[in-house]
């Protein structure tokens, strides 16, 4: 009966670990990449009053490091390939809703700031996190906070040194 227990309690850790080993294979440890939030309900003004911790990434990226051509840290724009602009084109024309979609910028499994995808129509703009536009073309940019007052987040040397590494900083 005991050796049973034991078989299965190894049987599912083994199934827990390959599960956090395939989430993570999608954005390899310490590479940048945006996520949206595996829950497509919580709003982005919900999202910002709950600790980043506790925010559950999707199990892939909208953007990876594979999906960027160069990232300009003065500006915060991002080239993308024609694989990620695709993507992103895709994930837009799919949203009918006008709400703001809450995002995560994070390197590798560390959560570093909450955003906002502002949709083009949306009546409001939450006004103390950065954001990314719907409307782009080749380049997605970040835009800093609407009320300027709040700490740049998008400034965070650990998403330099990820995007650095893989030599995609500007």
């Amino acid at each position: 009966m005991y050796n049973k227990i034991i078989a299965v309690f190894i049987f599912s850790a083994f199934l827990v670990g390959f599960k956090q080993n395939k989430t993570t294979s999608d954005n390899p440890k310490g590479d940048f990449a945006i996520y949206l939030l595996k829950s497509d309900t919580l709003k982005t003004w919900e999202a910002r009053q709950l600790p980043l911790s506790s925010l559950t990434l999707a199990d892939k990226p909208l953007i990876s490091f594979k999906d960027i051509i160069r990232y300009d840290s003065l500006q915060h724009n991002i080239t993308l390939t024609a694989g990620g602009i695709i993507k992103v084109k895709s994930f837009f024309s799919k949203r009918t809703s006008k709400v703001p979609i809450p995002f995560i910028v994070a390197v590798g499994s560390e959560k570093i700031y909450l955003g906002n995808v502002f949709v083009i129509g949306a009546p409001y703009i939450v006004p103390d996190v950065p954001y990314i536009h719907s409307s782009f073309k080749k380049t997605l940019t970040i835009f800093r906070s609407a009320d300027g007052n709040t700490l740049d987040k998008r400034m965070d040397e650990r998403i330099y040194k990820a995007l650095r590494k893989r030599n995609k900083l500007n």
